[in-house]
């Protein structure tokens, strides 16, 4: 019996293996989410205000894009397949642009549109040369 209960164990490990490489979300949390806040929080305590909401703007943009790619590309085989085919048409000429991703993001998800209004703020005020000039 112990050997059959190992079976299991193994196999339920493999099958949650599986859903994080299928999972763009998964990426999101543990290559962007967790590195770019522990980062805001080093930038806070030297100081650096500016960096801290770059950060969060990659945060919010990268989230974005994972949820996107999540819903549109579900029939792709892992995170990163879906994400290089977002990649591939944000690269073209009449490909969707990151505020437009939000937008969508942001209906889909019912927040409206306070994503790309976070989003958008960050951008004018923190990401630009006068919008840093200001604070």
């Amino acid at each position: 019996m112990i050997e059959g209960e190992a079976c299991v164990c193994l196999t339920r490990k493999k099958q949650k293996k599986y859903r994080s490489q299928k999972n763009p979300i998964s990426f999101f949390l543990y290559h962007s989410f967790m590195p770019l806040s522990n980062a805001i929080y080093a930038d806070l305590l030297i100081g650096n205000i500016p960096g801290c909401f770059s950060e969060l703007r990659l945060i919010v943009e990268t989230l974005g894009k994972c949820y996107y790619a999540d819903l549109e590309y579900s029939d792709s085989y892992t995170y990163r397949e879906k994400l290089e085919r977002l990649e591939g048409e944000i690269n073209k000429e009449d490909g969707p642009s990151i505020a437009k991703i939000l937008r969508n993001v942001g209906k889909k998800a019912s927040f409206r549109d306070k994503m790309i209004a976070l989003w958008s703020g960050l951008s004018e005020d923190w990401l630009h040369t006068e919008g840093v000039a200001k604070a």
